[in-house]
C-alpha cells in the first residue's frame, strides 16, 4: 500500500525488510559446479587402473561424475571407493543403481559430491540397442536448482542400421525433452558414437523446438574425425580420433537463471592436440573425459518487459511490468522536461526475488507546464549496482487560458460535473450559490497547477432552483447557471 505526496511515493517498506533479512532465497546462494563425463571402458576395480584414473579424475576435481560402461553395481560401488574417494576431493556418493535388463554388464552410473548434492531419481530411457541411456535427476543442496542428466551411450557402429538405431535411441530421448517446460535445467552427457556432426541422430538432438533441443557448446558440424577439430578427439586406443564424448546443453542452461553453462569451458581431459595423452590416460581408458563448468544459483536478471505512460486528465499515468527479478531492490523514477536534466522524482519498491511477472503504477502529478516529459526507470540491485530502462515520452499541451464550461447535464438531479481549466500555477476557488446570492457549497479552495480538472456537484438534500457556479483566480472570474430539477 501507498500514498501519493507531491508527486513522490511513499512505500511501506519495514514488512518487506524483515521478510528478506529473515528468509534469504535459496536462489542467493551461486557456486560454480564442474560436471565430467567418463566412459569407462568396462570398469573393473585393479591397483593399477584404480591409480591411472585417480591421476586423471584428481585434478580436474568433478563435483558430478557420469560414468558410461560399468559392468556392474558392485564395480560401481568399486570406482566411488577405490578411485573418486581416493583423490582427496572430498566424499562421492552414488546414484540408486539400475541394471541394464539387455545387457547386465553394461551400465551407467552418477556420483556426486555428497555435501553439495542430494539424489532424486534415475530411469532409464534406452535399452533396446547395443548400449544404454539413463536419466538422472539431481538437487543442488545449496541453491536448490534440479539438473536432469542423461547419461548417454548411444549405439556404436557405422553401418547404416547402427545410424538408424541410433536416430530411434535420439527421438526417443527428444520425445522425453521435447515434453520439459523452459524451467526444466537438463543436459546430455557421455558417448555419442557419431562419427559426424552431420549424422541424423545428432541432428535430431539438435533439432528445435528450443525447449527441447540440445546445444552442442562447441558448435560445429561436419565429419567429428575431422583434424581440424582433434583438440576435441576422445577416442583414445593408441592415437586420439573421432568424437565420441559430449556434453550438450539445454537451451534453458544457455540461458541466464538458475543453472548456467559457463562459456568456453568444454574441455576434454589429456587431450595435447597431438593425439599423444599422457601415458595415464591411456591406462585410464580407451576414452578420454570431458567436463564443462556449470553456475548454480545463476541470478535472474531484473527482466523489464513493458513501460509505458499515458497522460489521464492532468496526470501522467506510468506502468511497466517485470517479467523476473533477483536481488531488485527497486526502482527510482526519473522525469525530464523538454529535455533537460534528469529528476528523480519516486521511488517504487522492487519485489526482490521472483521468477513470476509482476506490476508496477506510478502517477505524476507535478505537471506544471506544456512540452515533451519524458520518463525513465533506474532499476537498483540489493548491491547497489543499476541500469536504466527506455525512455518514455508524452507531449503535453496544457491550457492557455482560464475557462469554466458548463455544468453537464443541466438541468440535473442530483449531481452535475463541472469542468474547468487553469493556464498556470494559482491559487483558485469554485464555489456554489443559490439565487440569492448566498454560498451553499465550497468544491475547490486551494493552491492548483496549471492543467484540466473536473468536480462533481452533489445537491442531494437542496431544493429544486437557480444555482450559480462561480470559479475564481487572480485576475479572473467566471459564472454558470445551473439548474436543479426533482
Amino acid at each position: 500500500m501507498h500514498k501519493v505526496l507531491n508527486g513522490y511515493t511513499t512505500i511501506r517498506v519495514v514488512f518487506l525488510l524483515l521478510i528478506f533479512l529473515f528468509t534469504i532465497p535459496k536462489s542467493l546462494a551461486q557456486e560454480t559446479i564442474r560436471i565430467m563425463s567418463y566412459n569407462l571402458n568396462n570398469y573393473s576395480s585393479g591397483t593399477s587402473r584404480n591409480n591411472a584414473l585417480k591421476s586423471v579424475i584428481g585434478p580436474v576435481d568433478p563435483d558430478i561424475v557420469v560414468g558410461i560402461e560399468l559392468t556392474s553395481s558392485s564395480q560401481a560401488n568399486n570406482f566411488r571407493t577405490n578411485v573418486l574417494n581416493q583423490t582427496g576431493n572430498g566424499s562421492y556418493s552414488m546414484g540408486t543403481f539400475l541394471y541394464n535388463p539387455n545387457n547386465g554388464s553394461d551400465n551407467n552410473a552418477v556420483y556426486f559430491k555428497s555435501d553439495k548434492f542430494s539424489f532424486v531419481s534415475r530411469s532409464l530411457v534406452v535399452s533396446s540397442g547395443s548400449h544404454p541411456t539413463y536419466r538422472f535427476t539431481l538437487t543442488n543442496n545449496s541453491t536448490g536448482d534440479q539438473i536432469i542428466i542423461f547419461g548417454v551411450h548411444l549405439s556404436s557402429g557405422n553401418t547404416i542400421p547402427d545410424r538408424n538405431q541410433r536416430t530411434a535411441e535420439a527421438n526417443i530421448i527428444r520425445n522425453i525433452t521435447d515434453a520439459y517446460s523452459s524451467g526444466v535445467y537438463f543436459i546430455a552427457a557421455g558417448d555419442f558414437n557419431f562419427s559426424s556432426g552431420t549424422e541424423q541422430a545428432f541432428q535430431v538432438l539438435l533439432d528445435t523446438p528450443d525447449s527441447g533441443k540440445f546445444i552442442d557448446p562447441e558448435g560445429f558440424d561436419g565429419n567429428h574425425s575431422w583434424f581440424s577439430y582433434n583438440e576435441l578427439f576422445t577416442y583414445n586406443t593408441g592415437g586420439l580420433f573421432s568424437r565420441y564424448d559430449l556434453i550438450l546443453n539445454s537451451q534453458s542452461v544457455v540461458d541466464a537463471g538458475g543453472i548456467k553453462y559457463q562459456n568456453n569451458t568444454f574441455t576434454v581431459g589429456g587431450n595435447d592436440g597431438v593425439h599423444n595423452p599422457p601415458s595415464a590416460y591411456q591406462s585410464a581408458s580407451d576414452h578420454l573425459p570431458v567436463y564443462v563448468d556449470y553456475t548454480f544459483g545463476d541470478a535472474l536478471p531484473v527482466e523489464l518487459s513493458m513501460f509505458s505512460g499515458v497522460l489521464i486528465g492532468n496526470r501522467i499515468d506510468l506502468h511497466w511490468r517485470t517479467e523476473t527479478e533477483v536481488n531488485n531492490y527497486g526502482f527510482n523514477v526519473e522525469r525530464s522536461v523538454e529535455n533537460n536534466e534528469w529528476t528523480t522524482i519516486a521511488f517504487v519498491d522492487g519485489n526482490g526475488n521472483s521468477n513470476s511477472p509482476k506490476e508496477y503504477d506510478y502517477s505524476d502529478i507535478d505537471i506544471y507546464r506544456s512540452g515533451f516529459y519524458s520518463y525513465r526507470l533506474k532499476q537498483i540491485d540489493n548491491d547497489g549496482s543499476f541500469k536504466y530502462s527506455n525512455i518514455v515520452s508524452i507531449n503535453i499541451s496544457l491550457p492557455d487560458d482560464y475557462h469554466l464550461s458548463q455544468n453537464f447535464p443541466n438541468p440535473f438531479n442530483p449531481e452535475t460535473r463541472i469542468d474547468f481549466t487553469i493556464s498556470e500555477k494559482q491559487f483558485i476557488s469554485l464555489k456554489v450559490y443559490n439565487a440569492l446570492g448566498e454560498m451553499i457549497k465550497v468544491l475547490i479552495n486551494e493552491q492548483k497547477e496549471a492543467g484540466s480538472y473536473t468536480e462533481i456537484f452533489d445537491a442531494s438534500g437542496l431544493p429544486s432552483g437557480l444555482y450559480i457556479c462561480r470559479l475564481e483566480a487572480p485576475g479572473f472570474a467566471k459564472t454558470k447557471k445551473m439548474i436543479l430539477l426533482k
